[in-house]
């Protein structure tokens, strides 16, 4: 119980990041082990730096010839 009512990613620094609803705060566990088992993880999406969302996001966006093509059916 302790892991879903004391770590909420919620934060005021997440809530203000413009990663925030991708990301969804970043693991979980992460939060836990750093608050209660005195871990040092850094849970931080890697997007949070713009060139590496921008990375992401036009890579994503390009032609990969060994991936096959969907149609979206609507």
């Amino acid at each position: 119980m302790r892991y879903m009512h004391e770590c909420s990613p919620f934060d005021e620094e997440c809530k203000q990041c413009f990663v925030f609803p991708i990301c969804d705060g970043g693991c979980g566990m992460l939060r836990y082990r750093n608050r209660f088992e005195g871990s040092d993880f850094f849970y931080c999406s890697a997007f949070r730096d713009k060139e590496n969302l921008k990375r992401a996001l036009l890579s994503s966006t390009e032609e990969n010839p060994n991936k096959e093509k969907k149609q979206l059916r609507l």
